[in-house]
């Protein structure tokens, strides 16, 4: 698991007391997104160079694996919330 990803889980446990359930339902999303860019940027997760068109093509890609709408959606209030987390922490620039 990446280290971000890490630091913003345990900002949502501790700082944001989220549920255990909650935390790792986030884990899972983003660690799935993490394999997926990893999967298209030659092993690399850097989010300051995640684009929109990468998220587009995630997208796309759990709609052909039959992944419900309504749990796509969850993903992607989980990788919102956490490109929101890295903008407060000042490691992307653009959500």
């Amino acid at each position: 698991m990446d280290i971000l990803i890490d630091d913003f889980l345990n900002y949502l446990r501790y700082e944001r007391n989220y549920s255990d359930y909650t935390v790792k339902a986030y884990s899972k999303d983003l660690n799935q997104f993490e394999e997926y860019v990893k999967s298209c940027q030659e092993g690399m997760f850097v989010p300051d160079i995640i684009d929109a068109d990468i998220v587009r093509d995630w997208i796309v890609c759990l709609l052909d694996e039959k992944i419900s709408p309504v749990s796509v959606n969850r993903k992607l209030s989980s990788l919102k919330s956490f490109f929101k987390f890295l903008m407060k922490q000042k490691i992307v620039s653009v959500n």
